[in-house]
């Protein structure tokens, strides 16, 4: 029996090792099947200890930091990475003959508030599971319907078992709703569904806005009904309006994009909450049927009477979070 591969070493470094780095090894084991690939991380100027904050925000996704310690990155330390991923630390970073190095050019959460501090871990998150992905080590159990669309794309991209179903069902009523609102026929529009997926299978990896694949979809979606329609006149199905359709891309409202824009955002803003927020939340509107008070509070393992309260805060907390990501969005 052949002996077994050592597993990826990962390196990530940065000057401090109290923050990118560490966030970024924590996230790749996190998600990295350990006999595939493992992280580690250090900084060229090692603090005395990991930001709070960043132990904050590691702490929300269930990554316990408060154990971590800064150390050393020396040349000895970075000689035992198959990769190497710098973060600022440039030149004073050792060069490792061999090893695959990448840099990310992403900005240091030292100093910076909390609600900072979760932008610039998600945005390491999304980097981390593309490079997980391309070391072949991205776990499936990683991947969930909560993941982001970069997360899924990466995974997808990697053959994670699963990855494109959940990207596929996530976008069904979406790109479905477009050729039906131009007035196709159902049958046309399952043509349309098939085309846009098809299309988007063949350019995963040429998308560049990740995070914006409704987009991405709609557009789509709505040139291949245009080329469909403009074939022919248009079997429309009984019961909805026979649109032209030049003049149905002008002006029909897109309330099926903005309807899944709104959705990817409270996604997003949904994945920020605390665990306990996301944990009473999940179960209310997202099982079906929600589970009774009584038997939440069982699993939970709180009174009945905070469940009312509780989300209620969850609410507040959420509508807080949609309201900062709306502000970047729109600013």
């Amino acid at each position: 029996m052949p002996p077994q591969a050592k597993p990826t070493r990962v390196l990530f470094a940065c000057v401090h090792n109290a923050g990118r780095s560490q966030m970024a090894a924590a996230l790749f084991n996190l998600m990295a099947d350990p006999t595939v690939a493992h992280a580690d991380s250090a900084g060229t100027h090692p603090a005395v200890c990991v930001q709070p904050e960043v132990v904050a925000a590691l702490a929300e996704l269930g990554l316990d930091a408060n154990g971590a310690r800064p150390r050393r990155l020396t040349p000895r330390l970075a000689a035992t990475a198959q990769v190497l991923v710098t973060m600022g630390c440039g030149e004073s970073c050792p060069v490792v003959p061999g090893a695959r190095r990448e840099d990310w050019p992403l900005a240091d959460p030292g100093g910076q508030t909390l609600a900072r501090v979760r932008e610039i871990r998600d945005e390491i998150r999304g980097l981390v599971a593309t490079l997980a992905a391309q070391l072949g080590a991205l776990r499936p159990q990683s991947v969930s319907g909560e993941a982001p669309d970069r997360d899924l794309v990466a995974a997808a991209l990697a053959a994670v078992p699963g990855a494109w179903a959940l990207l596929v069902d996530r976008y069904r009523r979406l790109v479905y709703s477009v050729p039906l609102k131009m007035g196709c026929a159902t049958s046309e529009a399952e043509e349309v569904f098939q085309d846009t997926f098809l299309a988007l299978f063949e350019k995963l990896d040429t998308v560049r806005d990740r995070d914006r694949l409704a987009v991405w979809l709609a557009v789509t979606a709505r040139r291949k009904t245009l080329n469909r329609l403009s074939r022919g006149p248009a079997r429309f199905e009984v019961g909805l309006p026979a649109l032209d359709a030049t003049r149905s891309l002008i002006e029909q409202p897109l309330e099926a994009l903005l309807a899944l824009e709104e959705q990817n955002e409270i996604r997003a803003a949904f994945a920020q909450l605390p665990a306990p927020c996301r944990a009473l939340l999940g179960a209310l509107y997202y099982e079906d049927p929600p589970p009774a008070y009584d038997e939440l509070a069982r699993r939970l393992g709180v009174p009945k009477g905070s469940l009312g309260p509780t989300r209620l805060r969850c609410f507040a907390k959420l509508r807080r979070l949609l309201a900062k990501h709306r502000g970047r969005v729109s600013g």
